[in-house]
């Protein structure tokens, strides 16, 4: 059987807001990625400015560095020339003109330095002004993905109370079931009952019959039946004869059935008699058959009766 794949409805006006299990789950995989991938950007652009920041800090202090080393040394070649030579001043200044251009360039290069480290400030501010709009975005797709998880969340509770009540209804519905079977058992047997009243009621269909049955229970047990009934004299005069029981199929119930003193009981009634009979069940018949014949081998009555279940 194919396994019933899960939907998920959002409760609104619109049939578009329909939602499958397994697109939830690609839905959120792929925010997931998304946000994966944002901080792992976020993050190298980071490092990677530090790391500019540092190299930059670097160069600016061996710059710095070199300059004080120089013009220490210049201080010191200049007091140590002017003590050793006066005369040696013209060539000094001259060394000092070009130290001081020189310093100059130090300084045109510190400025460039100065520049291009102001620049890197300033793409390390719009860096990290994408960083808070990729953390406000990240944010807004995390209240979202709650929210979604939230939806989802009572979306599974309706769908398990819903799966409750089906299962409850279903259980209603196998109760109500049993109950109905059992009322038709109730009536089938209440019928059958009110069939075999009739038949004990009614008397024999023969024309000047003068014994007919009545009272007939018929009990079956695991391997026995037990028939017992009444027959009654419908005349004034005594009658005697034999009465048969037997257990008959729907296809030998019509056939006619000889006389036999065997298998049969004596009876001298004036008014009724009882009759009890313990039959020996064999599955083979249906019906019980009884057979009363008079003192001169006539049959006087001849009915049968189905066995109850």
């Amino acid at each position: 059987m194919k396994k019933l794949e899960t939907i998920i409805y959002i409760v609104g006006p619109k049939r578009s807001w329909e939602f499958q299990a397994r697109h939830v789950k690609r839905i959120f995989l792929f925010i997931l990625l998304v946000i994966l991938g944002l901080g792992g950007t976020i993050g190298y652009q980071e490092y990677d400015h530090l790391q500019a920041l540092k190299k930059a800090d670097v160069k600016l202090d061996q710059e710095n560095l070199k300059n004080e080393k120089l013009l220490a040394l210049i201080a010191r070649i200049r007091e140590e020339g002017m003590k050793d030579n006066p005369s040696v001043t013209t060539t000094t200044d001259v060394d000092l003109s070009k130290q001081q251009k020189l310093n100059e360039q130090q300084s045109i290069l510190i400025e460039q330095q100065r520049k291009e480290l102001g620049d890197l400030k300033g793409v390390l501010t719009q860096r990290e002004r994408v960083i808070q709009q990729f953390q406000l975005e990240k944010q807004s797709t995390k209240d979202q993905v709650i929210n979604l998880q939230e939806k989802l969340r009572i979306s599974q509770e309706n769908f398990e109370q819903t799966n409750l009540e089906k299962q409850t209804t279903q259980q209603r519905v196998q109760e109500i079931e049993q109950e109905l079977a059992e009322v038709r058992k109730s009536l089938e047997k209440l019928k059958q009952k009110n069939t075999a009243k009739k038949k004990l009621d009614k008397t024999s269909t023969q024309s000047g019959s003068v014994i007919n049955v009545s009272n007939l229970k018929i009990k079956r047990s695991a391997s026995k039946i037990q028939v017992s009934f009444q027959i009654n004299n419908q005349t004034k005069q005594r009658q005697s004869g034999r009465v048969g029981v037997y257990i008959t199929s729907n296809e030998n119930a019509k056939k006619p059935m000889p006389y036999s003193s065997g298998k049969t009981q004596s009876f001298g009634i004036r008014r009724f008699k009882s009759i009890v009979k313990e039959l020996v069940d064999d599955k083979s018949g249906e019906q019980i058959r009884i057979i009363v014949w008079n003192s001169k081998r006539n049959t006087v009555l001849d009915e049968v009766f189905r066995i109850p279940n």
